[in-house]
């Protein structure tokens, strides 16, 4: 799935596949957000998310995987999230 985001707020980002993991990709511009990937409302990851990086996470079949974005402004994020095997 690829995504672009300009607002803080939750979003799904594995909606194109149901696998049990992911690679997230972040390019752009974060204005300064605090990018977290989680499931459950918990964070998945240790740490948060930067731009310019690739991230592999386990999620388990089904699940769905949502990007938290806070405290940005003038936010400009590309995402895109592929299932992998």
């Amino acid at each position: 799935m690829n995504l672009k985001i300009t607002a803080d707020g939750k979003y799904k980002i594995n909606t194109d596949h149901s696998m049990s993991k992911s690679v997230v990709y972040v390019k752009g511009n974060a204005g300064g957000a605090v990018l977290k990937l989680q499931t459950f409302g918990q964070d998945i990851v240790e740490g948060v998310i930067t731009v310019d990086t690739q991230t592999e996470v386990r999620h388990g079949k089904d699940v769905e995987l949502i990007l938290s974005v806070a405290g940005g402004v003038g936010s400009d994020i590309d995402i895109r999230c592929v299932g992998i095997h």
